[in-house]
């Protein structure tokens, strides 16, 4: 039922954009390259509502390359037993869409050293989806607004953690 809702709303915004277009193609001066203005106006007008999320999903992307990362000496780590010291998180104030940054900290179980940490980013979506609150889930409808630099970390290095 959720999916004839949403194929309903996008039907009606394809419709409305597609008389918006023709409304507003009046004001176009005719010449050879109108055609394409009109079909320009129409996909401007299309992707509007998606707009900061098209943008976010930039700043986002170049963010996780950036500070998704991982800190941690390899041969301190492997195949350690630890827990969680510590997350702080962080509100990222330059960007388009609510970003969030949370370091997470990992110290040896026996001697209470702190042996890891590593980013994750979260990425709210943009107004369109926090407005029709798609399932609940407030995050982003066009990429993926979750990265982190401890992604596969524990399998790969055989760390095991425990609740202190």
């Amino acid at each position: 039922m959720g999916g004839l809702i949403v194929l309903f709303i996008i039907g009606l915004w394809v419709f409305l954009v597609t008389k918006l277009t023709k409304f507003l193609s009046k004001w176009i001066p005719v010449c050879k390259f109108s055609p394409a203005l009109k079909v320009l106006l129409f996909i401007l007008l299309l992707v509007m509502p998606f707009m900061d999320e098209i943008i976010g999903g930039f700043q986002f992307r170049a963010l996780c390359k950036a500070e998704a990362v991982a800190i941690y000496d390899e041969a301190k780590v492997r195949g350690k037993m630890v827990h969680n010291q510590s997350a702080e998180e962080y509100h990222f104030t330059n960007t388009i869409l609510p970003t969030y940054k949370i370091v997470s900290r990992f110290a040896d179980h026996t001697t209470n050293e702190e042996i890891l940490s590593y980013v994750t980013l979260r990425s709210d979506g943009g107004w369109l989806s926090r407005w029709i609150d798609f399932n609940g889930n407030h995050g982003p409808q066009t990429f993926d607004g979750s990265c982190s630099g401890g992604n596969y970390l524990f399998e790969n290095l055989n760390i095991k953690s425990v609740n202190k």
